[in-house]
């Protein structure tokens, strides 16, 4: 019925053909390009930050609080927590085709309910579902501190920090699909307020007292409302300060001095400003991460798309915003693309997609060499790209994406879309041999194999549907395959069918049977068939041995859940022990950066101190950072510019590392899916109480892996904390001097770490103003020992 249908109605069929190719084309250009299928991995996690805190404290006061709620959350499957200094990181693994948004409000509500009970000092805990999408899409350095670019004596890399936040990532920020910018590396300003201890207790002032002053320097606060005249006035009470002469100007006590008079000595009260005990300035915070592109200071921005944008289509406009940019930005600063992912994605998918249609060109040789002519070539060619443009459509509709398994997945189909069209073809010659005219040999030809072609169809569309039912990520990343496969080859089934038969109609004639009787039937092939026939015995004999053969030599082929790919990214980790300070962990990672620096292929070579940089991210995007660490990232040419792979550079800097010391360093390739989102190949988890027995157990088992040939870059898990100077309070003496422990606690910490009183508009920049001890009674132990309080009479009382 419908091939009869596409015979007598040629013009509708053809209408029908153009719209395809036309709905084709608009759906290719609005698929989104990415490297692997969206999914939604079922695991999300919470993380808590505890200023201050040791990993004992955060487990004990934040991190079992937050397993006991998530314990009650629905369809969970499984809680694992990480105490670090500072944090909690509680990850929470669910049921495979958990509904994640829902997952995600049910912990934010149980979270609610024991947020209370957190310590007054902990932050509120942020809910982040693993997603894909969170990586960035593009790192950039933003260089030029080397120049000299601060102004009027400014530190460079302040200059640069400011370029960055409030030129490059607002451009950034503004371009369609970008979600978000982050800034890495650089100095940040603030308005400090650095206190003199000494001059402090001059004046009969702790700190204490002064904190408690100096809190309320910049107000908004609402103060109800008020009637007037019929209308209603809502209150607000503000304090801000202008300058930095109206913070050294304000009163923060009063103390009694002697001065000479006529009369004598005389005792009078003069108020205490701030400028008497402590200095006021423009100053840098304390530098906690470092950022240098081959070798010279930089500040890193990290790119991070919309979830739902487009990769490819993204970093496109993100270049060529960089490049109006660059045209803007001063003399001698300079921007560099450290990594773009739609770089790798743009190659990737369109070297699966040049393959495909090389395919298709062979495919239609084959045909030529066989059919021996051009017009049944002509009809198979044509069908070939109109089932493909078919299934763009079917893509579309059913929001799937062009990636690396989709565009696979139509290249295994282009073999099969020809299939059915050549069976199609073939029955229609057989019937214009036999004399038939062309319109009744093309709807009978097709009508009696219809039927077939049908089924063939369908036995392959069913091979490659339990793909839909696998569970985990191999069936949520291989699902696309198998869906796109399936509509290539029912897209082929429909063009068989309809535009096949129209298409013979047209353009055979009587002459076709004519040729096709003057083939012969005595070619190499039916030789072979002939010789087969008679030798029986041999070809069964020689196929069960190949057979055997082959399954002998499976074991040797190994196995990988997703093959690495050669990206040219190479990442060195860093790591000291813990409570290394940032100047020693950046000898370290110098080191490594000129061992990086050395490699001939290299393109670039980027190092952040004190993090990972956005080079690599794990579950939560949450457990990199720390003084301790660092990161280099190596960057080599194009793969057709270099003579090696990424895994022999690998290899040759493994053996380089060697020399390295002072600090643990790993290298590996970013070449696979589980690498980029910092998964392990392999992990082993060994569970129990006592968590010494388990740290012994752990390196013991760490050291048999290591042990093991074919392994590297093994790490035993363990999180060591950083060495701690305890303070152990007498509580009864607190209590004759009319102290309590917790107050004094965060007196001391708040001097040591600084406290932020609020902000300051000043030329034009929005700064922080801080309060804690200048650096003189911040360093060493002897600073924490000299702790100064005061008794109810005034007295001075140490810490110790």
């Amino acid at each position: 019925m419908v091939t009869a249908f596409s015979v007598r109605r040629r013009v509708t069929v053809l209408m029908g053909v153009l719209a395809v190719l036309l709905l084709g084309a608009v759906s290719l250009g609005r698929i989104n390009i990415d490297l692997f299928p969206r999914f939604d991995f079922p695991a999300a996690g919470v993380v808590t930050e505890y200023p201050g805190a040791a990993p004992s404290e955060v487990e004990t006061l934040v991190t079992r609080l937050v397993e006991e709620a998530m314990g009650q959350v629905a369809r969970v499957k499984e809680i694992t927590s990480i105490s670090l200094e500072e944090r909690s990181v509680v990850v929470v693994q669910f049921e495979w085709n958990t509904d994640m948004d829902f997952a995600t409000l049910q912990m934010r509500e149980k979270l609610d309910l024991v947020s209370p009970y957190f310590p007054d000092e902990a932050g509120r805990p942020v809910v982040m579902a693993f997603d894909p999408s969170v990586m960035p899409v593009m790192l950039v350095a933003v260089t030029g501190a080397e120049t000299g670019a601060g102004a009027d004596g400014e530190d460079p890399l302040v200059s640069l920090r400011r370029l960055g936040t409030e030129v490059v990532k607002k451009r950034l920020e503004r371009v369609d699909g970008v979600a978000s910018v982050s800034v890495i590396g650089g100095r940040e300003e603030e308005v400090l307020i650095a206190v003199d201890r000494d001059r402090l207790a001059e004046v009969g002032l702790d700190w204490l007292r002064l904190q408690s002053v100096l809190s309320g320097v910049t107000l908004d606060l609402p103060g109800g409302s008020v009637n007037e005249e019929g209308r209603d006035l809502l209150v607000r009470s503000l304090a801000e300060v202008r300058d930095l002469s109206d913070i050294e100007n304000l009163v923060v006590g009063a103390t009694t001095r002697t001065v000479p008079t006529p009369a004598g000595p005389r005792q009078v009260t003069v108020p205490v400003l701030v400028k008497d005990v402590a200095e006021v300035s423009v100053s840098t915070k304390p530098v906690r991460e470092l950022s240098r592109l081959n070798g010279e200071d930089c500040i890193v921005l990290a790119v991070r798309k919309a979830s739902d944008a487009n990769s490819v289509a993204v970093a496109r406009l993100v270049e060529k915003e960089l490049d109006a940019l660059r045209n803007e930005l001063p003399a001698g600063v300079d921007i560099e693309v450290t990594m773009n992912q739609a770089d790798f994605i743009a190659k990737a998918v369109g070297l699966v997609g040049t393959n495909a249609w090389q395919g298709a060109l062979l495919a239609a040789l084959v045909l030529l060499v066989f059919l021996r002519d051009l017009r049944s070539v002509l009809v198979i060619s044509l069908a070939m790209p109109l089932s493909v443009v078919a299934t763009f459509v079917l893509m579309y509709f059913s929001d799937l994406t062009l990636n690396l398994l989709t565009v696979g997945g139509l290249a295994l189909g282009v073999g099969m879309l020809v299939d059915n069209s050549i069976v199609v073809l073939e029955n229609i010659f057989r019937h214009m041999e036999e004399g038939e005219p062309p319109v009744e040999a093309a709807v009978t030809g097709t009508n009696e194999v219809a039927t077939a072609i049908s089924a063939s169809t369908l036995t392959t569309v069913v091979v490659f549907l339990p793909v839909v039912f696998i569970g985990g990520v191999a069936g949520t990343l291989f699902k696309e395959l198998a869906v796109t496969v399936t509509f290539s080859l029912l897209s082929s089934l429909a063009v068989a069918v309809t535009f096949v038969p129209m298409a013979a109609a047209t353009l055979f004639g009587g002459r076709v049977a004519r040729r096709r009787r003057r083939r012969g039937g005595r070619g190499l092939y039916p030789q072979m068939v002939r010789g087969a026939l008679r030798l029986r015995l041999l070809v069964v004999c020689l196929a069960a041995a190949a057979l055997v053969l082959s399954w002998r030599l499976v074991p040797g082929i190994g196995q990988e859940f997703i093959p690495p790919m050669d990206r040219g990214e190479i990442l060195f980790s860093v790591r000291l022990p813990p409570g290394s300070d940032l100047a020693s962990t950046d000898e370290v990672v110098r080191r490594v950066e000129e061992i990086a620096l050395q490699v001939p292929e290299r393109r670039f070579v980027t190092a952040t101190v004190g993090g990972t940089g956005g080079m690599q991210m794990d579950i939560v995007g949450s457990l990199g950072g720390g003084s301790h660490m660092g990161s280099v990232g190596l960057r080599l040419t194009a793969i057709g510019d270099r003579d090696r792979t990424v895994d022999q550079v690998v290899d040759e800097l493994e053996r380089s590392l060697f020399y390295v010391r002072g600090g643990e360093v790993a290298v590996e390739s970013i070449g696979s899916f589980m690498a980029m989102a910092g998964i392990r190949p392999i992990e082993l988890v060994i569970s129990g109480e006592d968590p010494e027995v388990l740290s012994e157990l752990a390196a013991k088992v760490a050291r048999v892996v290591r042990e093991t040939p074919g392994t590297v870059n093994v790490s035993d898990g363990r999180v060591e904390a950083a060495p701690e100077l305890h303070i152990t309070y007498d509580r009864a003496r607190l209590a004759a001097a009319g102290h309590h422990p917790v107050l004094v606690a965060e007196a001391v910490r708040s001097a040591i770490e600084g406290r932020r009183l609020g902000t300051m508009e000043l030329d034009g920049r929005s700064l922080d103003i801080t309060l804690r001890y200048a650096e003189a009674y911040r360093s060493g132990v002897a600073a924490v020992e000299d702790f100064v309080l005061l008794a109810p009479g005034g007295e001075s009382l140490p810490l110790t």
